[in-house]
């Protein structure tokens, strides 16, 4: 089933080898896509029908590519597996099948659609998202512009780590301050404090910023290993709006630059806690956060190339950046294994 993939619905930014990449030129390229977004409509279900392309027909809006995302939210819904269901079916009997089960359907449904790939296939865009009527979404724009502002206040050197958009989220890694060393005072070291902060438009996930650390050395980030790492987490409920998300972090980017320094101390302490078998203790942190077994043998291949029998060690072959950038891992995922070692670090060091 054809799939939506322009290059305007996925990105990747490294902000560590591309210094130009800083916040505001993140926010401008936000604001381009988001100037291609249509208005969300409601809808039933049973006034949607798709043609021999499976594009969507929405009334009065046009037809639109499905996304990887809004096609698994539409098998959700509809209660089928595409991939399985359609094989060896020929266009017509897949357009045949998908419209018998939209007339049957009653739900109402917000659709979010974008003019991105418009001209495609015979479409007018893509349908990014299929969520519920009453989901408020927060412009990814209007997110970094908060955070640029909000921190810009405690501390004026911002950058950005890393930034990836995909069809189900965008998150970026914003860099406070300087790297520095754990335990020193003003000396410049390998280790970057910042935030992680995801956003997603189409129901994927809720809103989030995590403190977040990276080793330059190697591009290894994870989630700090403070029980307080997280500054928010919001669904995309109704009457979340920006100046909400405002209220909530506005008093707690003055306490970062701190929490980031203990916390960089925490993972320097991680060196001195030893670990029996590091394999056996990856499998069970895989297996905690319900991550797939097979990441297993890769992630000893790199605890392999650098072998540290330590909870240090082990974190950072959770997260080692080579790694997941051969294994072609989501940022998505990525951010779960980065949730894995931070919440590990925490529970060895009792921090």
């Amino acid at each position: 089933m054809p799939t939506s993939i322009q290059p305007a619905l996925t990105k990747s930014v490294n902000g560590l080898t591309n210094p130009d990449q800083d916040v505001p030129a993140l926010i401008n390229m936000l604001q381009a896509s988001e100037f291609l977004e249509n208005s969300d409509r409601v809808v039933h279900l049973n006034q949607l029908a798709a043609d021999t392309n499976l594009n969507i027909e929405v009334p009065d809006m046009g037809r639109f590519a499905l996304t990887d995302w809004s096609k698994a939210q539409i098998s959700t819904i509809l209660g089928f597996k595409f991939d399985k269901y359609f094989e060896n079916a020929s266009p017509e009997d897949k357009a045949y099948e998908l419209n018998r089960r939209f007339a049957r359907a009653t739900a109402e449904v917000k659709l979010r659609t974008s003019l991105i790939g418009a001209g495609e296939n015979s479409n007018d865009g893509t349908l990014k998202g299929i969520v519920s009527p009453s989901f408020s979404a927060i412009q990814d724009s209007q997110v970094a512009s908060l955070v640029l502002q909000g921190l810009g206040e405690v501390e004026p050197e911002l950058r950005i780590i890393r930034a990836d958009i995909t069809t189900r989220s965008t998150s970026f890694v914003i860099g406070v301050g300087r790297p520095f060393v754990p335990g020193g005072q003003n000396e410049v070291g390998d280790i970057f404090g910042g935030i992680h902060i995801m956003n997603s438009g189409v129901g994927f996930s809720s809103l989030s910023m995590t403190l977040h650390l990276t080793r330059l050395v190697c591009k290894n980030g994870m989630q700090v290993p403070l029980r307080n790492a997280e500054i928010l987490r919001r669904r995309h409920t109704s009457g979340l709006t920006i100046e909400r998300v405002q209220e909530e972090v506005a008093g707690k980017f003055r306490e970062i630059p701190g929490q980031l320094r203990r916390a960089g101390q925490i993972l320097n302490d991680a060196r001195v806690i030893p670990v029996e078998n590091v394999e056996a203790t990856i499998t069970r942190l895989l297996q905690d956060s319900h991550l797939p077994r097979k990441l297993l043998q890769p992630l000893m291949q790199a605890y392999s190339r650098e072998p540290h029998p330590s909870a240090f060690g082990v974190a950072q072959a959770m997260t080692d950046s080579q790694t997941l950038a051969e294994l072609q891992i989501r940022p998505e995922e990525r951010m779960l294994l980065e949730q894995a070692a931070g919440s590990y670090l925490r529970g060895t060091t009792n921090s």
